[in-house]
């Protein structure tokens, strides 16, 4: 009830009565029963002493105040219950929703406060800011009010008659009349324009040389590989047979062209660590590596030294479609084959082509050639070579493709075969940079299919021949394959001993 009565303002005294059950008329009734049975009290005891307990009326007496005490004690039963039930049902849920309004009032009022709070507080760092701008102006404004004052003061006190000498003047030498214009000067624009002249020279041919990322020079390429060069072939004119009589040292080997790779056999004959097993690369497809390889090996062959010529290049062979080689035999049937190598080796083996030379074709392409070269029958099928013949040539695939580093650990050197009008600096310095990773001794260069008109002002050797077998050159499982495209030769009458003297 005290809780209640505390919400008298809100709900009424009134109507918290009648909702407890306790009506206006209850007290009253109840009064004037508690009073009549005060008085029965008295009359009973009154009674008893005069009349006994037997008697009529001490009985009735008895009987109304027994009522009454009933009645009393069933209204106060009745009122406890109907309050409690009052409580339970209406007024609790009541009061906890007037007390939950009442929250939900205070607490959008404090977020009401909150954010009245933060604007207020917003607008006075905003006015104190402001404050502190009018501040410093203020102070400017004295500085400068001081200072005009200042300014002020020395006016006033300045005296420009006082003091005031006698001004002489003389004339010291006669005006003379110039020859020429004193500006422009022609001299000093002549050396600006020279020297303007000569920086964007510089710089034109810095931008040419950024802009051309291929080699200029046989020197270029030799100074920034860290390797000699070895030959150099120009091109060479296409031939229309096939198999070794497509090839020019075959051909013709009396003519200047196959003097290259004579003069290839020579350095590689003086080179330290020897020469015996050779890889001829290139840092990418096209570069004429086949050509290199078979004109060098029939130059071998030519000299009386029994020469094998191994095709390694299972993924685009272009040595084994050059030579006419094309079936099951060749190096996958030795590499898959179930019989020792030797016996594998000599049934795969083409004899008959040249005397001295004999070649192991590519053979029918396997799917997986890397594995093939890891295995150790490679290694035992160069074991027996170098056993059996005084010169190995191996045609690798270029030198970015794994199977390039597989052969070349395997073997004395590599030759890396360069088309200086085709291929790019950064290319090939990245193919000579694996190989010297992977610890792979690159014996030389091979300068291919050196351009005639390119010959007197770019390269400075003179002359050059043309050649080629066929056009594009690639990688992959495809249903035809190419041969090298644009593979050449040439030399010039000074390299054999310019060749001698840089192997030496």
């Amino acid at each position: 009830q005290q809780h209640a009565f505390a919400m008298v303002d809100t709900i009424g005294r009134e109507v918290l009565l009648r909702q407890l059950g306790l009506k206006t008329a209850d007290p009253y009734a109840s009064s004037r029963i508690n009073q009549q049975l005060i008085d029965d009290r008295g009359k009973l005891q009154a009674k008893l002493l005069l009349y006994g307990s037997a008697h009529q009326e001490v009985r009735t007496l008895q009987q109304r105040i027994s009522l009454a005490e009933h009645f009393l004690q069933n209204q106060r039963f009745q009122d406890a219950e109907q309050a409690r039930q009052i409580i339970q049902q209406e007024l609790g849920p009541a009061l906890f929703d007037m007390a939950r309004q009442q929250c939900d009032e205070a607490v959008a009022s404090e977020r009401a406060i909150s954010a009245a709070y933060e604007e207020e507080k917003q607008a006075a760092v905003s006015l104190y800011g402001t404050l502190a701008e009018l501040q410093i102006i203020e102070r400017d404004l004295e500085h400068l009010h001081a200072f005009h004052e200042t300014l002020l003061d020395r006016v006033k006190d300045l005296n420009l008659g006082q003091d005031k000498g006698i001004i002489r003047t003389s004339i010291l030498t006669p005006p003379k009349t110039p020859g020429g214009p004193v500006w422009p000067n022609l001299s000093m624009i002549a050396m600006f324009s020279i020297a303007i002249g000569f920086g964007m020279g510089l710089g034109i041919v810095y931008i040419q040389d950024l802009l051309d990322d291929h080699f200029r020079s046989p020197e270029e390429l030799r100074i920034q590989l860290g390797l000699p060069v070895l030959a150099m072939v120009g091109k060479l004119e296409p031939q229309t047979n096939v198999g070794v009589d497509a090839l020019h040292v075959h051909v013709q080997p009396n003519a200047v062209e196959s003097e290259a790779f004579r003069t290839l056999r020579t350095a590689l004959a003086l080179a330290e660590g020897g020469s015996q097993r050779l890889v001829v690369s290139s840092s990418e497809p096209g570069d004429g590596k086949t050509t290199v390889i078979s004109n060098l090996a029939v130059a071998y062959a030519q000299s009386g030294k029994r020469t094998l010529l191994i095709d390694a290049d299972m993924r685009r062979p272009g040595l084994t479609p050059m030579l006419d080689l094309k079936g099951q035999k060749g190096l996958s049937t030795i590499l898959r084959a179930g019989l020792p190598v030797v016996q594998s080796a000599e049934a795969n083996l083409c004899s008959s082509l040249l005397e001295n030379l004999d070649v192991i074709p590519s053979g029918p392409r396997p799917i997986n050639p890397t594995e093939l070269l890891v295995g150790d029958r490679f290694s035992e099928l160069l074991c027996w070579a170098e056993s059996r013949y005084d010169q190995i040539l191996v045609d690798s695939p270029p030198a970015l493709v794994s199977d390039t580093a597989i052969i070349g650990r395997l073997v004395d050197g590599v030759l890396l075969t360069v088309q200086p009008h085709k291929n790019r600096r950064r290319t090939v310095i990245r193919a000579a940079e694996s190989f010297s990773n992977l610890g792979i001794n690159v014996l030389g260069i091979v300068i291919n299919r050196l351009a005639t008109e390119k010959s007197d002002d770019y390269y400075g050797y003179g002359y050059g021949y043309g050649y080629g077998y066929g056009s594009g050159y690639g990688y992959g499982h495809d249903d035809e394959p190419q041969s090298d495209a644009g593979l050449s030769e040439g030399s010039t009458d000074d390299m054999p001993m310019e060749i001698v003297r840089r192997v030496a």
